[in-house]
């Protein structure tokens, strides 16, 4: 690999190695490691652009809803396999440059590279499941005011009710209801960061009302954002 690593540790279970510059490389190839370790690799990988160390337990939590994951997801979940080499240099360069140029942060960061991680493993796969994540990556760019889906299907070139049943067999869902679930999981994880007010939070994930947000939070985790909050606070 080149001299210029860069190390992204996302959390619990997941590292990606990158290394650049990409264009001193004619061929680029990536590969996803199944690992049982938890800990910063100094490993680059010398034959590799991307190198993604995940656990098995946080492949299947970034998997999370869907049916069918995939021939390449299903080895590795299945233990057929320990890794899984993507030798498309196009989707490699495109995959590489997605995650070392994003302006996410935080959260959205996190979130943004295992999504970049999965789109390896499932590229090759079946056409609904490469749309499914063209709506996700979509949905990802602005979660607060996404684009209609009557949009949506035009970027896609799928129409909107064969795009949304291509989304729901690959995420258990529809896309409302993902967007949805995402902006809930987003609202989680900034109030248990406590920088924020409960409304500033609601108001920031498009809630025009904090009571509307409230009972979607209490339904969504059991309890509401303020006992949520005043929970981690006991912590």
């Amino acid at each position: 690999m080149s001299s210029d690593i860069q190390h992204i540790h996302v959390g619990q279970g997941l590292e990606v190695i990158l290394a650049f510059p990409l264009a001193r490389r004619e061929r680029l190839k990536a590969v996803v490691l199944l690992s049982t370790a938890d800990t910063r690799s100094e490993e680059s990988g010398s034959d590799y652009t991307l190198v993604a160390r995940i656990s098995p337990a946080r492949l299947r939590v970034m998997l999370g809803h869907g049916n069918g994951h995939g021939t390449r997801m299903e080895r590795l979940l299945s233990g057929a396999c320990g890794l899984v080499e993507i030798s498309n240099s196009a989707l490699v360069r495109r995959i590489a440059e997605d995650i070392a140029r994003t302006p996410y942060r935080g959260p959205a960061f996190s979130l943004y590279v295992q999504s970049k991680v999965i789109e390896l493993l499932v590229e090759e796969e079946s056409e609904d499941r490469r749309n499914a994540f063209a709506v996700r990556d979509i949905l990802l760019a602005d979660p607060v005011s996404p684009p209609a889906m009557v949009e949506i299907s035009r970027v896609v070139g799928v129409h909107p009710r064969k795009l949304n049943a291509q989304f729901r067999a690959v995420f258990g869902m529809t896309v409302f209801e993902w967007l949805v679930d995402w902006r809930l999981l987003r609202a989680r994880d900034l109030v248990m960061d406590g920088g924020a007010s409960i409304k500033e939070i609601a108001f920031s994930l498009g809630y025009s009302h904090v009571p509307t947000f409230s009972a979607a939070f209490t339904r969504r985790f059991g309890m509401p954002p303020t006992r949520f909050q005043a929970r981690r606070n006991q912590d």
